[in-house]
């Protein structure tokens, strides 16, 4: 059991001065070091040096800690870590932000900012979420209390963002260590899909709450105001993408695409990971630059390095196809169907093409074996693709002991085929997939 520090208690060479907040996992302190320096010391009451997967909790710290300190850009938008020693229970030491003022604050005020100032706030917060990614963190906990301003007479804004509250940050090419033993940290109100439905976070979740906070900055509010009553209405809402649309209040200073920039950060919110942009997207969107149009429509984003579109330099938890920007009115229509015209069906696994379908094929485990860990899940006849009527279909196999899933939803009959949809194995009621692939025409 954590006993609970008093002031003048003393741990390794800091003095505690003060109790700042008890939350579920730990206990926060003011303390002071042998120099005088105040800092922040986190006590942690879970994971207990009883727990199996304690030292990889211990050893995952350390890594988030290098990983921001070896890169320049999440070095300087993130707190420092000073460092960790174990005792009774683990601690962190953590630079202390006793001066500033958290994001929260500036959105409870927003109408005592000028405009200019709040756009770079939301351009700054974006860069520090897009240095996160690009080391290959994801967040997971993202809310306006967790970014952090700092007066500074120095920056022409008059304030430095810091993102804090890291520790139960996870990795994207890597599990975390309570993966299948705990759930992952989130808030109410800001926690994606992801977060619901008990899947992995994503850089795509991150994305998502970054959405609501943009909303909260540049818009009218927080773009599920009407539907956080309770968890569970919010619950809802999220999975259905039923939110009010977020619409800048004055243009953006400079060049900005405006229509575009609605368009991205309307992206942000939507209920499929898959369809949300990139920080880095979002940022070249805020700072004016152009963006590519792709193969997914008129308003698409095309991604020309599946790695950098997943949020960092290599694999992510989960594949992501080419991203399609749209409004909420129309990111959930019906694309057309691929006629017949198209030589080949092109299926993707993550960034790789796995196969092409050319005529008639069944697939099942063995085309996935030892290409997705998942492929257990799969039968051995799973899925038929082939050309019918001058179209392309898509049919699940009879014999096959799970479902099979298009764009989440059970496949009970033949389905035309349209470019880029989201095929698994799995159960639409409880929301599981897996052995996510992707179809794509090949003219």
């Amino acid at each position: 059991m954590t006993i609970i520090l008093k002031p003048g208690q003393k741990k390794k060479n800091y003095e505690v001065l003060k109790e700042l907040s008890r939350g579920a996992f730990s206990v926060s302190y003011e303390a002071r070091n042998s120099t005088g320096e105040s800092v922040f010391l986190k006590q942690y009451k879970s994971p207990s040096k009883l727990i199996a997967w304690y030292h990889s909790f211990v050893k995952h710290q350390e890594e988030i800690k290098k990983r921001i300190e070896a890169d320049p850009a999440a070095r300087q938008r993130c707190y420092r870590f000073i460092e960790f020693f174990e005792e009774e229970e683990f601690f962190q030491v953590f630079e202390l932000i006793d001066h500033g003022k958290a994001l929260s604050d500036c959105i409870a005020q927003i109408d005592r900012f000028d405009w200019n100032q709040i756009v770079i706030f939301a351009k700054v917060m974006m860069f520090g979420i897009k240095a996160l990614h690009d080391i290959q963190v994801v967040h997971c906990d993202l809310k306006p209390d967790n970014i952090m301003l700092i007066p500074d007479s120095t920056v022409g804004v008059g304030y430095r963002l810091r993102v804090i509250d890291l520790d139960w940050s996870i990795f994207s090419d890597k599990k975390a260590p309570w993966h299948d033993k705990q759930g992952y940290v989130g808030s109410p109100f800001y926690q994606s899909p992801e977060h619901v439905r008990g899947s992995v976070p994503l850089p795509a979740s991150d994305i998502f709450t970054s959405g609501i906070m943009l909303g909260q900055l540049l818009g009218n509010g927080h773009p599920f105001a009407k539907h956080t009553a309770d968890d569970a209405q919010y619950e809802r809402a999220i999975k259905a993408g039923d939110f009010e649309p977020i619409n800048i209040r004055e243009l953006l200073p400079g060049s900005v695409d405006m229509p575009m920039l609605h368009s991205i950060l309307n992206a942000c919110l939507h209920p499929n990971a898959m369809n949300r942009p990139t920080a880095t997207e979002v940022c070249d969107a805020l700072l004016g630059k152009k963006l590519e149009i792709g193969a997914g429509g008129r308003e698409g984003v095309s991604a020309k390095s599946p790695a950098a579109r997943r949020g960092g330099k290599g694999a992510s938890a989960k594949p992501v196809a080419a991203m399609r920007v749209e409004t909420p009115a129309t990111s959930l229509g019906a694309a057309k169907p691929l006629t017949a015209h198209v030589r080949a069906i092109e299926i993707q696994l993550g960034n790789k093409r796995l196969t092409t379908v050319s005529t008639d094929a069944t697939l099942g485990k063995i085309t996935f074996k030892g290409l997705d860990t998942d492929a257990q899940f799969l039968s051995d006849t799973q899925f038929r693709i082939y050309r019918s009527k001058g179209v392309w279909l898509i049919d699940h196999c009879a014999a096959a002991t799970n479902q099979t899933l298009v764009n989440g939803t059970q496949l009970v009959a033949p389905l035309a085929i349209e470019n880029g949809m989201r095929i698994a194995v799995g159960n639409a009621a409880k929301e599981i997939e897996k052995c996510v692939v992707y179809l794509y025409h090949l003219a």
